[in-house]
């Protein structure tokens, strides 16, 4: 399994997380280890972008991470911009869903109960992968 394929399994698994707590991971997304432009999004470690007038989203983390649980917790960062849109940045709806989700505020850092549920999810998914 290559980091694409880890990261889309993840995303599979966290939608229940999302449901648990009320909210609907969008059905159209992509996700990829790399870079959409390397200068613009250097200081990022993901970014969520979302098609105009779409439902569409692509995530993109930081190909330079290679510990699966800082992984997930950038790639729930992200996701939590999915399910509020695009045009809500780090505001009150995406505060919301954050706490809710188990991030502290709008860091992409878990706090201890996303954080062990993370943990549940690398050992179903096992050791992302090295990149090629």
């Amino acid at each position: 399994m290559d980091r694409q394929a880890w990261l889309m399994k993840a995303i599979d698994i966290l939608r229940h997380d999302f449901r648990r707590i009320g909210e609907t991971v969008p059905e159209e997304i992509s996700v990829f280890p790399n870079w959409p432009i390397d200068n613009y999004l250097r200081d990022y470690l993901g970014v969520c972008i979302q098609y105009r007038l779409s439902s569409r989203y692509e995530v993109y983390i930081i190909p330079l991470i290679d510990n699966g649980l800082r992984v997930l917790e950038v790639l729930v960062h992200e996701l939590v911009h999915c399910v509020v849109g695009g045009r809500d940045g780090h505001g009150k709806q995406f505060q919301r869903v954050a706490m809710a989700i188990g991030l502290n505020s709008t860091r992409s850092h878990s706090l201890e109960i996303l954080s062990e549920r993370l943990r549940e999810v690398e050992q179903i998914l096992g050791t992302y992968p090295e990149e090629i």
